[in-house]
C-alpha cells in the first residue's frame, strides 16, 4: 500500500522558513492550503498551493522519493512527473514515457529547476 503524503513550499513571514519544502499530510481551510509534518512535534505550515505535489509511492534509482512535479532523468532524456486520471506519467518533450522507477533519477523539480526542462526542448 502506498503512503499518502504531499510536498509543498512554505509561505511564512520568517525568512528562515519561507520557500522551504515541507512534507506531510495535506489539508485546506477556507482558501488556504496547509501541510502538517508528522512526528513527535507535529507542525502545520501554510504552503503555496501551486507547489503542492503528491508522493507517487515510488523511489528513483538512488532511493529518493518521487513527487508530482519532479524533473527526472530517464534512459530517453529528461522529463517531468505528473498525474493524470490516477496514473503517474513522465512527460518527455512531446511524448509520454513509461519507465520503471529504477530507471529514473530525480534531478530537480519544476518549481526550483524549470530551466532543466527548457534546455531539453
Amino acid at each position: 500500500m502506498r503512503e499518502i503524503k504531499f510536498r509543498g513550499k512554505i509561505i511564512s513571514e520568517l525568512v528562515v522558513l519561507d520557500g522551504k519544502w515541507c512534507i506531510g499530510l495535506l489539508s485546506k481551510k477556507d482558501f488556504e492550503t496547509f501541510i502538517t509534518m508528522e512526528g513527535v512535534n507535529a507542525t502545520t505550515f501554510q504552503v503555496d498551493p501551486e507547489t503542492v505535489g503528491e508522493f507517487t509511492g515510488l523511489h528513483d534509482k538512488n532511493g529518493k522519493e518521487i513527487y508530482e512535479g519532479d524533473i527526472v532523468k530517464t534512459p530517453m532524456g529528461i522529463g517531468r512527473v505528473f498525474n493524470r486520471l490516477g496514473c503517474w506519467f513522465v512527460e518527455m518533450q512531446e511524448e509520454l514515457g513509461y519507465f520503471a522507477s529504477g530507471d529514473l533519477e530525480v534531478i530537480g523539480n519544476i518549481y526550483d529547476n524549470a530551466e532543466l526542462l527548457k534546455e531539453v526542448k
